[in-house]
């Protein structure tokens, strides 16, 4: 099946409000129901602070959805990793379908009884909570603590979507999964874990991530587990070093989405030294660590990202992935007009083909309701940064025009 994803046969995507999800990338979801399927989900979502993990490991919604990526149906669901493979994005299904090998994928499916599994995960997918440094362009309230105070500070610039994204994560900004009884099990069955992912928020910020992974470390089992870690790097103790280096292999993604400038306005307080110290840091890494830099593709970087791919290349060995941003539609590349990335694409396809090749994509999603709405953006993203757009991202004159 071209398009089959193990991850549900092997893991859960547990966020800190405690929903429980087969993947991160599943379309418009909102946890793993009591009742009903992905195609019709019940009303009442089961919740990792108060219900029991077996409940929601074999759930009617779990087994259909087993059921339906070896039969087929699950398109709706995946369309985000269907989506981003026809526009040449690595996607979290090819990265999550190298963790596991065939054979093991075998003997999980022979042993599934009409979706019901009795082995327990294998990986696990965190949010233990959005403690983060950072407001990122691109973010949104429900991910990071430092962007729903900056949000809340400049709340007059949001319009009504946002605002309601704000109330809503009023609700659950300071919730953590870090003393849950889900978290006990966890550590309880160590000996059957092979990958744990931690995402934020910003996980080396967190403290209780930082515990929960310096715990795991000394223990025994460390020596057969990967990790793998999504950081912005600004924070990045160097001790840690020596924590990450007990583990069996590990997975780094380090999210940088500009050179110098362009990445302390987007990714919003960092520091551009910070990222040169990092680089270096990670170089203590054992040789079975996997370290990419992330780069999110968006309105801010589609015209300038050829000079942060410059420098990584001129002063790293480190492979540079994209990502693209998904579900803020005026942020998206294809808000900058089509005829200006062409000539940008043009200008580094030479160098870097791939990343040539999603900035001329054949689309433009502009519109005047979406001009306003970046319009809108950049009016709060200058607020809280106390800098003008244009200063430091001049390709963004086009909105004026």
């Amino acid at each position: 099946m071209k398009t089959f994803c193990k991850v549900p046969f092997f893991g859960l995507s547990a966020k800190h409000d405690g929903q429980a999800s087969v993947c991160c990338n599943i379309n418009d979801y909102k946890g793993v129901t009591k009742t009903g399927t992905i195609d019709a989900p019940g009303n009442e979502v089961f919740n990792l602070h108060t219900d029991s993990f077996d409940d929601i490991w074999n759930s009617g919604y779990m087994k259909d959805f087993r059921n339906k990526m070896l039969t087929g149906g699950y398109e709706t669901a995946c369309q985000r990793c269907i989506s981003h493979e026809k526009n040449g994005v690595r996607t979290m299904r090819k990265k999550y379908n190298s963790h596991f090998t065939d054979h093991d994928t075998e003997v999980r499916i022979h042993q599934h009884n009409h979706g019901h599994l009795v082995s327990l995960p294998q990986w696990y997918d965190f949010r233990f909570s959005i403690v983060c440094d950072s407001s990122c362009a691109m973010c949104g309230p429900s991910s990071s603590s430092f962007l729903f105070k900056d949000w809340s500070k400049y709340s007059d610039l949001l319009d009504d979507a946002n605002r309601n994204k704000l109330k809503k994560a009023k609700t659950h900004y300071k919730k953590s999964l870090a003393n849950t009884k889900f978290i006990e099990q966890v550590k309880n069955n160590l000996d059957k874990i092979k990958f744990f992912e931690f995402r934020g928020g910003e996980p080396l910020v967190d403290r209780d991530v930082m515990k929960f992974i310096t715990d795991i470390s000394n223990t025994k089992y460390a020596k057969d587990i990967r990790i793998d870690i999504v950081t912005n790097g600004q924070r990045f103790p160097e001790h840690f070093i020596e924590t990450l280096n007990k583990f069996k292999a590990g997975y780094l993604r380090y999210s940088i989405d500009g050179f110098d400038k362009v990445n302390e306005f987007i990714r919003w307080p960092a520091k551009w030294s910070q990222c040169i110290k990092t680089l270096d840091l990670i170089k203590q890494l054992h040789s079975n660590w996997d370290i990419k830099i992330i780069t999110t593709m968006q309105v801010y970087n589609v015209l300038n990202v050829g000079n942060l791919l410059l420098y990584l290349e001129n002063n790293t060995d480190y492979s540079v992935i994209s990502n693209a941003v998904w579900g803020v539609d005026h942020l998206s590349p294809y808000m900058m007009p089509l005829e200006a990335r062409r000539l940008y694409a043009a200008s580094i396809a030479d160098k870097f083909p791939s990343f040539a090749n999603i900035i001329a994509k054949d689309v433009d999603i502009s519109s005047p309701k979406l001009i306003e709405q970046l319009k809108l953006h950049n009016k709060l993203m200058e607020r809280s940064r106390n800098t003008n757009v244009l200063d430091v991202i001049p390709e963004m004159s086009f909105i004026n025009e």
